[in-house]
Protein backbone atom coordinates (compact mmCIF):
# COMPACT_ATOMS: atom_id res chain seq x y z
CA UNK A 1 0.00 0.00 0.00
CA UNK A 2 3.15 2.57 0.76
CA UNK A 3 4.30 1.58 -2.68
CA UNK A 4 0.92 2.42 -4.57
CA UNK A 5 1.16 5.87 -2.20
CA UNK A 6 4.61 7.10 -3.24
CA UNK A 7 4.22 6.02 -6.90
CA UNK A 8 1.11 8.10 -7.05
CA UNK A 9 3.00 11.03 -4.93
CA UNK A 10 5.60 10.79 -7.75
CA UNK A 11 3.57 10.25 -10.65
CA UNK A 12 2.90 13.47 -12.85
CA UNK A 13 1.96 14.36 -16.14
CA UNK A 14 4.39 13.57 -19.25
CA UNK A 15 3.96 15.32 -22.26
CA UNK A 16 5.82 14.48 -25.64
CA UNK A 17 5.95 16.46 -28.32
CA UNK A 18 5.15 14.74 -32.10
CA UNK A 19 5.96 15.51 -35.08
CA UNK A 20 3.11 17.05 -37.88
CA UNK A 21 1.05 14.46 -39.32
CA UNK A 22 1.40 12.10 -36.03
CA UNK A 23 -2.09 11.19 -35.41
CA UNK A 24 -1.58 9.02 -32.23
CA UNK A 25 1.21 7.42 -29.89
CA UNK A 26 1.43 4.59 -28.68
CA UNK A 27 3.46 3.62 -25.17
CA UNK A 28 4.85 0.67 -24.42
CA UNK A 29 5.84 0.47 -21.11
CA UNK A 30 7.06 -2.97 -19.63
CA UNK A 31 4.47 -5.57 -19.83
CA UNK A 32 2.02 -3.06 -18.80
CA UNK A 33 -0.67 -2.53 -21.41
CA UNK A 34 0.03 -0.46 -24.58
CA UNK A 35 -1.58 2.79 -24.22
CA UNK A 36 -2.91 4.23 -27.47
CA UNK A 37 -2.87 8.29 -27.11
CA UNK A 38 -4.67 11.38 -29.03
CA UNK A 39 -2.26 14.02 -30.32
CA UNK A 40 -3.97 17.48 -29.49
CA UNK A 41 -1.85 20.65 -30.36
CA UNK A 42 1.12 18.53 -31.52
CA UNK A 43 1.93 16.81 -28.60
CA UNK A 44 0.45 14.30 -26.24
CA UNK A 45 0.08 13.74 -22.48
CA UNK A 46 0.03 10.88 -20.23
CA UNK A 47 0.67 9.83 -16.22
CA UNK A 48 3.18 7.04 -16.63
CA UNK A 49 4.93 5.66 -13.48
CA UNK A 50 7.79 7.13 -13.30
CA UNK A 51 10.04 4.30 -12.74
CA UNK A 52 9.44 2.58 -16.50
CA UNK A 53 10.94 2.92 -19.34
CA UNK A 54 8.81 3.66 -22.23
CA UNK A 55 9.22 2.73 -26.02
CA UNK A 56 7.19 5.35 -27.91
CA UNK A 57 5.69 4.31 -31.60
CA UNK A 58 4.40 6.92 -33.67
CA UNK A 59 0.75 6.12 -35.48
CA UNK A 60 -0.21 8.16 -38.99
CA UNK A 61 -1.96 7.99 -42.51
CA UNK A 62 -0.21 6.79 -44.91
CA UNK A 63 -2.83 6.40 -47.54
CA UNK A 64 -5.74 4.39 -48.67
CA UNK A 65 -5.72 1.04 -50.06
CA UNK A 66 -9.02 -0.20 -52.84
CA UNK A 67 -9.74 -3.83 -53.30
CA UNK A 68 -7.57 -6.57 -52.23
CA UNK A 69 -4.05 -7.35 -53.82
CA UNK A 70 -0.67 -6.05 -53.60
CA UNK A 71 0.08 -2.95 -52.03
CA UNK A 72 3.41 -0.58 -51.47
CA UNK A 73 2.54 2.27 -48.94
CA UNK A 74 5.03 4.70 -47.39
CA UNK A 75 4.58 8.15 -45.38
CA UNK A 76 1.72 9.94 -47.31
CA UNK A 77 1.05 7.56 -50.37
CA UNK A 78 -0.21 4.08 -50.93
CA UNK A 79 0.16 2.39 -54.30
CA UNK A 80 -0.90 -0.78 -55.82
CA UNK A 81 1.90 -3.32 -57.12
CA UNK A 82 1.23 -4.03 -60.47
CA UNK A 83 2.00 -7.94 -60.72
CA UNK A 84 2.90 -9.91 -64.31
CA UNK A 85 -0.25 -9.06 -66.38
CA UNK A 86 -2.24 -12.48 -66.73
CA UNK A 87 -2.73 -13.22 -70.74
CA UNK A 88 -5.96 -13.80 -71.82
CA UNK A 89 -7.11 -14.45 -75.61
CA UNK A 90 -9.31 -12.13 -77.70
CA UNK A 91 -12.94 -12.31 -76.94
CA UNK A 92 -12.05 -14.06 -73.28
CA UNK A 93 -12.83 -12.87 -69.70
CA UNK A 94 -10.97 -13.94 -66.64
CA UNK A 95 -12.20 -12.99 -63.17
CA UNK A 96 -10.53 -13.68 -60.25
CA UNK A 97 -11.92 -13.30 -56.70
CA UNK A 98 -11.26 -12.65 -53.17
CA UNK A 99 -12.29 -14.91 -50.53
CA UNK A 100 -15.20 -12.65 -49.40
CA UNK A 101 -17.12 -14.66 -51.50
CA UNK A 102 -19.01 -17.96 -51.47
CA UNK A 103 -20.34 -18.45 -54.71
CA UNK A 104 -19.88 -21.09 -56.37
CA UNK A 105 -20.62 -20.18 -60.04
CA UNK A 106 -20.45 -17.19 -62.25
CA UNK A 107 -22.77 -16.16 -64.92
CA UNK A 108 -22.19 -13.70 -67.59
CA UNK A 109 -25.22 -11.93 -69.26
CA UNK A 110 -24.29 -9.27 -72.33
CA UNK A 111 -26.66 -7.01 -74.06
CA UNK A 112 -26.14 -8.50 -77.60
CA UNK A 113 -27.62 -11.71 -76.40
CA UNK A 114 -23.93 -13.64 -75.22
CA UNK A 115 -25.04 -15.60 -71.70
CA UNK A 116 -22.25 -18.29 -70.08
CA UNK A 117 -21.63 -19.87 -67.09
CA UNK A 118 -18.14 -20.45 -65.57
CA UNK A 119 -17.47 -22.79 -62.34
CA UNK A 120 -15.31 -21.04 -60.17
CA UNK A 121 -11.84 -22.97 -59.68
CA UNK A 122 -9.48 -21.87 -57.33
CA UNK A 123 -10.86 -18.23 -56.69
CA UNK A 124 -11.21 -17.79 -60.47
CA UNK A 125 -13.76 -18.23 -63.61
CA UNK A 126 -13.33 -18.15 -67.31
CA UNK A 127 -15.03 -17.35 -70.06
CA UNK A 128 -14.58 -17.65 -74.25
CA UNK A 129 -16.13 -15.94 -76.66
CA UNK A 130 -17.21 -12.95 -75.17
CA UNK A 131 -17.98 -10.38 -77.91
CA UNK A 132 -15.89 -6.88 -77.93
CA UNK A 133 -17.69 -4.22 -77.39
CA UNK A 134 -20.57 -5.60 -75.36
CA UNK A 135 -21.27 -4.27 -71.90
CA UNK A 136 -21.81 -7.37 -69.60
CA UNK A 137 -23.14 -7.95 -66.41
CA UNK A 138 -21.20 -10.60 -64.50
CA UNK A 139 -23.64 -12.19 -61.57
CA UNK A 140 -22.49 -14.11 -58.95
CA UNK A 141 -24.29 -17.66 -58.61
CA UNK A 142 -24.97 -20.88 -55.63
CA UNK A 143 -23.97 -18.55 -52.77
CA UNK A 144 -24.90 -15.21 -51.51
CA UNK A 145 -25.88 -13.28 -54.75
CA UNK A 146 -24.13 -10.19 -56.17
CA UNK A 147 -23.37 -8.48 -59.42
CA UNK A 148 -21.21 -6.26 -61.21
CA UNK A 149 -22.05 -4.29 -64.71
CA UNK A 150 -19.52 -3.26 -67.02
CA UNK A 151 -17.05 -6.36 -67.58
CA UNK A 152 -15.70 -6.67 -71.04
CA UNK A 153 -13.10 -9.10 -72.83
CA UNK A 154 -9.93 -9.08 -70.49
CA UNK A 155 -8.81 -9.69 -66.75
CA UNK A 156 -10.63 -8.53 -64.15
CA UNK A 157 -10.09 -8.59 -59.94
CA UNK A 158 -13.34 -8.39 -58.33
CA UNK A 159 -13.63 -8.05 -54.55
CA UNK A 160 -16.97 -7.69 -51.93
CA UNK A 161 -18.02 -5.80 -49.43
CA UNK A 162 -20.89 -6.44 -47.62
CA UNK A 163 -23.43 -7.41 -50.10
CA UNK A 164 -21.18 -4.88 -52.59
CA UNK A 165 -19.11 -6.01 -55.81
CA UNK A 166 -16.47 -4.21 -56.81
CA UNK A 167 -14.53 -5.16 -60.21
CA UNK A 168 -11.32 -3.52 -61.65
CA UNK A 169 -9.65 -4.43 -64.69
CA UNK A 170 -5.83 -5.53 -64.84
Amino acid sequence: MLWLLLSLAFAGETSISVPAGVDSVRLHCGSAPVEELTVSGGKVTTNVDPSKTCEVEFVQKSGTVKLWGDWACSPGRCAEQQGPATAVAPGEVLITISDAFNATMLELNCRGGYRERAAIDQFAGRFTSVPAGDDCTLNFKGGAPGQFRGITPGAWKCDKQGTAVFCKQQ
